[in-house]
């Protein structure tokens, strides 16, 4: 997912000409953090420091080419 992520930030970076993004969880399911089985998988304290800072990098980048924000929350 952040490898999927990172790759539509550079899509991003790159388009001219585009009006709006959406952004969906798969099948309705949000994430708003990591997911604990692959944080229990990191091997050292760097590790988990190397993935929060790729994080940190990619969601900057993708909030500098934001003009504004909408959110549809979907409760079953």
């Amino acid at each position: 997912m952040m490898l999927q992520l990172l790759e539509k930030v550079i899509e991003l970076e790159n388009w001219t000409e585009g009006k709006g993004l959406i952004v969906r969880g798969a099948k309705n399911t949000f994430s708003s953090g990591s997911d604990l089985n692959a944080v229990k998988s990191l091997g050292t304290p760097e590790d988990g420091m190397a993935v929060c800072m790729f994080m940190q990098n990619t969601l900057t980048r993708f909030m500098s080419r934001m003009c504004g924000e909408v959110v549809c929350i979907q409760r079953r």
